[in-house]
């Protein structure tokens, strides 16, 4: 069970430069350790209960803050000010949704953010998610039915020391586990190319992909690993020096909890 600090004043700092809408108000801010933050990535539906959704599974510190905005702006004036400072900055924008093209409004107040005052009209609704340096980003943006204005972020704080040191394992022991995968295919191609670039011989990628279904799952991890190929010879890294195979869910020890799993395989 997470324990959280509440302040009641003052929001922390954001990274990478950040600002929130100048008239906003913060009104509450959560700090917590959070073992599995689900990021989603998709619409949202509720069935039989659940929240169906397509979702990145995080662990790190969240910093959870919410704002009130004045009632005579609009929620998309806050939204937007805030994600084009993402857009202008590089991040990635993993998906992202307005009205009710994003599902119900109480979904994302009662079952994924845990805070009812998010509950507001379904037409109103704006959210993004984002990575940006590590970093991962859930914004929302509602009107409520008595006309005030919310807006919500999450924070996951990337972990960056245990990243920058992900290549120690695969130069020791000759294999490890690919950082960034699968939050952000195009930090995982990035630290792979860096490291290519300055250490000789042939990799081998190795995707593990969770399913029921075997061939369905292996065919997956085989399109998965040749996107992820593409993107570090993107980077500069000869195509020739790769090997890349789709394992599907035929080593569940590696797997875990995990959906996606990349190992990195270094050929001296």
């Amino acid at each position: 069970v997470a324990s959280f600090r509440v302040f009641a004043v003052e929001a922390p700092a954001l990274p990478d430069g950040l600002k929130v809408y100048p008239l906003a108000v913060v009104d509450r801010v959560n700090q917590s350790d959070v073992a599995d933050y689900r990021l989603v990535t998709g619409s949202v539906v509720k069935i039989n209960r659940q929240v169906r959704t397509d979702e990145i599974r995080l662990s790190g510190k969240l910093n959870r803050i919410f704002w009130e905005i004045p009632r005579s702006d609009e929620p998309q004036a806050a939204f937007n000010y805030f994600r084009d400072q993402l857009v202008e900055k590089g991040a990635q924008i993993l998906f992202e949704c307005d009205g009710r093209t994003c599902g119900a409004s109480n979904i994302w107040a009662n079952d994924l953010f845990q805070n009812a005052a998010l509950y507001g009209r379904d037409d109103t609704q704006f959210y993004l998610a984002a990575e940006l340096n590590g970093n991962h980003y859930a914004a929302y943006a509602v009107r409520r039915g008595n006309q005030r204005v919310y807006f919500h972020l999450d924070l996951m704080l990337g972990d960056k020391e245990s990243d920058q040191a992900w290549n120690l394992p695969l130069e020791a022991q000759g294999y490890t586990k690919l950082p960034f995968w699968p939050q952000s295919p195009e930090l995982a191609a990035q630290s792979l190319a860096e490291w290519m670039s300055e250490h000789p011989g042939k990799v081998r990628i190795v995707v593990h992909q969770a399913g029921q279904d075997v061939e369905l799952s292996a065919r997956k991890a085989e399109r998965l690993v040749a996107a992820l190929i593409e993107r570090v010879v993107d980077q500069g890294i000869d195509k020739e020096r790769l090997e890349g195979f789709g394992l599907g869910p035929l080593v569940p020890s590696l797997l875990g909890s995990n959906q996606q799993v990349a190992v990195v395989i270094w050929v001296r």
